[in-house]
């Protein structure tokens, strides 16, 4: 979908610079073009799998720690759709910092250290209810979902 919505960004654009479409122009450019623009932004998610909600901030995570110390001072857009009724695009400046900051929450060394679980592991925890998880205190520098309040969802720090 993000290759599609790329592509189709980049037609709408090249049509009101060039006032018409060069599609022999396009294959040529376009996959370098994604690379460039794109493709950091799945590299979490590529690991993660679909969050939902968090997919679009987990695509701004993946691309700031692969690319934030060149992304720092340029201006991002951000697009997020919900199941096709709405959707919403908006744009921000990279800090200065973002790298340094981006770095400090080792996002490559916490994913390398989740769990794997089969798929009875799996259906049991899926099977918890979310208002009664277990109470299992989150190691130092880690977090753990601890319930739901008010629609709200909690977490302990450890």
């Amino acid at each position: 979908m993000a290759k599609k919505a790329h592509a189709r960004l980049r037609r709408c654009d090249l049509d009101d610079v060039l006032g018409a479409f060069d599609e022999a122009r396009e294959e040529r450019e376009a996959a370098a073009s994604f690379e460039a623009q794109v493709a950091s932004s799945l590299t979490l998610c590529a690991r993660v799998g679909n969050i939902y909600t968090g997919s679009l901030y987990l695509g701004l995570a993946g691309m700031l720690n692969a690319d934030g110390a060149a992304l720092a001072g340029k201006r991002i857009g951000l697009f997020s759709y919900g199941s096709g009724c709405a959707s919403e695009f908006f744009s921000g400046v990279v800090g200065p910092r973002a790298a340094e900051q981006i770095a400090r929450a080792r996002l490559d060394e916490v994913l390398s250290a989740r769990d794997r679980v089969d798929v009875s592991e799996y259906e049991r925890l899926m099977a918890i209810p979310p208002e009664q998880p277990p109470q299992i205190a989150p190691g130092a520098g880690d977090f753990r979902f601890s319930g739901v309040t008010e629609f709200r969802r909690q977490y302990a720090a450890g």
